[in-house]
């Protein structure tokens, strides 16, 4: 299973995109969504922006993905303590 993490598109250019994902920006293939604009919000999933999101999407998803990533956190300090 992929998952696709939210980023903002700083700069495109033709198939290419420089996205900020989680803080760290990094090249992507944009070949599936040309026309990207620096400000977009994008999906980004194996190198590659897949699908257009909005700004409240890319939140929702942000949230989501910090809240999964506690959880795990969590359940794995309490399967340390357990042993």
């Amino acid at each position: 299973m992929c998952t696709a993490l939210p980023g903002r598109v700083l700069r495109a250019e033709g198939a290419r995109a420089l996205v900020e994902v989680g803080g760290v920006a990094r090249e992507v293939s944009a070949l599936a969504l040309l026309g990207l604009a620096p400000g977009d919000h994008v999906l980004v999933a194996l190198g590659m922006a897949v699908e257009r999101a909005t700004a409240e999407e890319a939140r929702e998803l942000d949230a989501l993905l910090a809240e999964l990533g506690a959880a795990a956190e969590a359940a794995s300090r309490g399967a340390e303590a357990n042993r």
